[in-house]
């Protein structure tokens, strides 16, 4: 991966069930449409990666989140280049509301699913679930 590559962060909510996580589904126009993934986004120049997090769940979600630690970094040689960062996260405020989703589900790390997972959310998926083994 490139020095250069788009830097983005994705938040790991908690789901429902004890061990599952949300996740949600892009809309349709939006790169990768119909993609599961945990939202966030990107990184802007001389934001903290947390910052950036707390942000883009406010403006996707409706949600105000304490950032936990660091999950997992994967990342995609594009192009564009992108590296993200997979935070754990937990609801402090807010309604949920999704403005660049249509759908949100509860998964659980190493139960299969009948679901198309954004590149690299499923590099992080299949890290998890052997991680929660």
């Amino acid at each position: 991966m490139t020095r250069d590559a788009l830097h983005v962060v994705a938040g790991v909510l908690p789901g429902a069930d004890p061990g599952s996580v949300r996740a949600f589904r892009r809309a349709t126009g939006r790169h990768h449409a119909g993609a599961w993934e945990f939202p966030g986004g990107k990184v802007e120049e001389g934001e903290l990666p947390e910052a950036a997090l707390r942000r883009e769940l406010r403006e996707e979600l409706g949600l105000s989140v304490e950032v936990g630690p660091l999950l997992w970094e994967g990342g995609d040689d594009g192009p564009p280049a992108v590296r993200v960062c997979f935070y754990a996260v937990a609801v402090t405020g807010g309604t949920l509301r999704l403005s660049v989703h249509d759908a949100t589900c509860d998964v659980t790390p190493g139960v299969p699913q009948e679901i198309r997972w954004a590149p690299v959310d499923a590099s992080f998926m299949r890290w998890y679930a052997k991680a929660k083994r």
